[in-house]
């Protein structure tokens, strides 16, 4: 319900003055879209800051990649032997070591993890398909609760989904526009 009354608000104040005005006003145009654009940004940290207060540090997930980097539990006995989740839990281990080995300084990685995805996603698509796809992007995956709901699960899908929306993002960089 949220969405639909953001896609509203969006669509009924917004989208005219950014998608359809003349070039003249492209200035003000970028300002209402930067100022937009934190506001969501904001808004998307917020929400998975209350969700991470609201759940307690409390891991509603498997504890296998938690274990994992504590090095209570080996790759192997785990049935983990692929490249990805030894990074990652790698990194566990490396964030773990930074601020403590509590579960929500995992949880906080992950958080990170989304907004990363968020802004590297937006970007992409922006360059890619433009700014009326971006923004849809940006919406859903800030504001869908399976996507911010997801900070308290520890598992490296979103490892992986941030480095694919970081390597779109770069590859959307280095195509050019003559292609």
């Amino acid at each position: 319900a949220l969405l639909c009354v953001l896609y509203h608000l969006f669509m009924k104040y917004l989208y005219d003055k950014i998608f359809t005005e003349p070039q003249e006003a492209s200035g003000e145009k970028n300002i209402i879209e930067i100022i937009l654009f934190v506001f969501v940004i904001f808004t998307a940290i917020l929400i998975r800051s209350i969700v991470l207060v609201a759940i307690g540090g409390e891991y509603t997930g498997d504890d296998t990649y938690y274990r994992l980097s504590m090095g209570v539990l080996t790759h192997s006995a785990a049935g983990l032997t692929t490249n990805g989740t030894y990074i990652y839990s790698e990194l566990l281990n490396l964030i773990f070591g930074i601020l403590g080995k509590k579960f929500m300084a995992g949880l906080i990685v992950q958080c990170i993890l989304q907004i990363g995805i968020i802004i590297f996603a937006f970007f992409g698509v922006k360059k890619a398909f433009g700014k009326f796809s971006a923004w849809i992007t940006l919406f859903a995956l800030a504001f869908m609760p399976g996507n911010f709901m997801a900070v308290n699960t520890m598992n490296p899908a979103l490892f992986f989904l941030f480095f694919f929306a970081l390597f779109f993002w770069i590859l959307t960089l280095s195509v050019s526009e003559n292609y």
